[in-house]
């Protein structure tokens, strides 16, 4: 092994660690709720809600029904906001708690954490299968996954009780056998769809991905009448499975997608255009470093400058490269159509209501890390420094913040 690879996977080691190491420590010494501990870090304002979905269904052997709104006075002391939430995730912690004779709240909640940094793991293995099809080398793999493993709200979401990590490890997943092909991989695609219905509505998003890829094969290859059984199957089915859950909206709530019923008419943040755009203008802070400290690390506020660089910079590349996107492979199409959904559903949803946490962004991150590592590859900078110079700019950026905020 040459003397670069070595450095590359010795810092990837020393980045797995770091990461690791916080994620552990957020399961066991992250207080259930927003009571904040020695170091100031602060359970998020849903988790509570989301660990009484699961006692609710333990205690009741049924699924909940919601009437108390985020929108409400008094949302954070009943915390029960989260009952409307497709039940998949919660389900699964009950049966493993009944499963394992766990019956106490300390047990059950560090098991619904450790279920989602389990999932943590299991993603490294397929972002690295993703950017594999891409034909990248191994630094460049290990730069785009160390992003991943410090990325501020992935090492908390994914340390924390919610359905968010498994959402997140589906549609990743499910991206994975889009690249790999619908028709090779088409009873899988139909099962991860399901499961995402089950799970949280982000999986709308990957609609236009889904479409792209049948229109890709139907215009790249010859279609048999299996085909487009196939194709047909992966859009008909998942909804035809998932149909009890939106039929218990509709019954329980009077509509199918009963978002007024979850939030009220109140879920906004902001009174105008300007102040969506303002706090639009905090997202990449949000998105890279955000680690829930309360009250914020003074200290942290300098790191408003790299994300915002960083991720403009990540901006301009994208949009270079999106001048050829018709000459492109499939592979990168995809990953392109991927980001086009990920932001226009992002904006749609952040600028009427001024709601612009990073974590939204993540059913994309697929697509955001090409384009994050992409612009540490350009072949200007890759000419200046060592092999692997990128995994230690990785982990001297995202580093410090974790050091600040549990530290000082």
């Amino acid at each position: 092994m040459k003397k670069e690879i070595k450095l590359t996977w010795f810092l990837f080691v020393i980045i797995l660690f770091v990461s690791v190491f916080f994620r552990v420590k957020i399961i066991h010494e992250l207080p259930l709720g927003t009571t904040a501990n020695e170091y100031g870090l602060t359970g998020f304002d849903d988790e509570h809600a989301h660990f009484n979905y699961t006692k609710f269904i333990l205690e009741k052997n049924e699924l909940p029904i919601l009437k108390d709104k985020i929108t409400d006075p008094n949302a954070l002391t009943i915390n029960e906001f989260e009952y409307h939430q497709p039940p998949l995730y919660y389900v699964f912690i009950a049966s493993a708690s009944k499963v394992l004779s766990i019956n106490v709240d300390k047990g059950i909640l560090v098991l619904g954490r450790y279920i989602n940094f389990f999932l943590s793991l299991l993603s490294i293995i397929v972002f690295y299968k993703i950017f594999l099809l891409f034909k990248w080398r191994d630094s460049k793999i290990l730069s785009a996954i160390s992003i991943y493993l410090l990325l501020g709200s992935s090492v908390y979401q994914f340390s924390v009780f919610g359905n968010d990590g498994l959402s997140w490890f589906l549609l990743w997943l499910l991206f994975l056998l889009l690249l790999k092909g619908i028709s090779k991989n088409w009873i899988w695609i139909l099962l991860i769809i399901t499961l995402s219905h089950y799970t949280k509505s982000s999986i709308l998003v990957f609609y236009p991905v889904i479409l792209y890829s049948v229109y890709n094969e139907i215009t790249k290859s010859d279609i048999s009448k299996s085909h487009v059984l196939k194709y047909i199957s992966i859009f008909i089915l998942p909804i035809v499975l998932s149909f009890p859950w939106y039929l218990h909206n509709y019954n329980a709530y009077g509509s199918y997608f009963s978002v007024s019923t979850i939030t009220g008419d109140a879920w906004h943040f902001v009174s105008s255009l300007k102040e969506s755009l303002i706090k639009l203008l905090h997202m990449p802070y949000l998105f890279l470093f955000r680690m829930h400290f309360d009250p914020p690390k003074p200290l942290l506020s300098w790191f408003n400058y790299i994300p915002n660089i960083w991720l403009i910079l990540t901006g301009g590349y994208w949009l270079v490269k999106m001048k050829n996107i018709l000459t492109e492979n499939y592979n990168i199409q995809l990953i392109n159509i991927l980001l086009i959904s990920m932001v226009a559903a992002y904006l749609y949803y952040a600028i009427p209501t001024g709601y612009t946490e990073g974590r939204l962004l993540y059913p994309g991150l697929p697509a955001i890390l090409y384009f994050m590592t992409g612009v540490l590859f350009c072949k200007k900078l890759k000419d200046l420094f060592f092999e692997g110079w990128q995994l230690l700019l990785i982990l001297l950026i995202f580093l410090p913040s974790y050091i600040i905020g549990f530290y000082f």
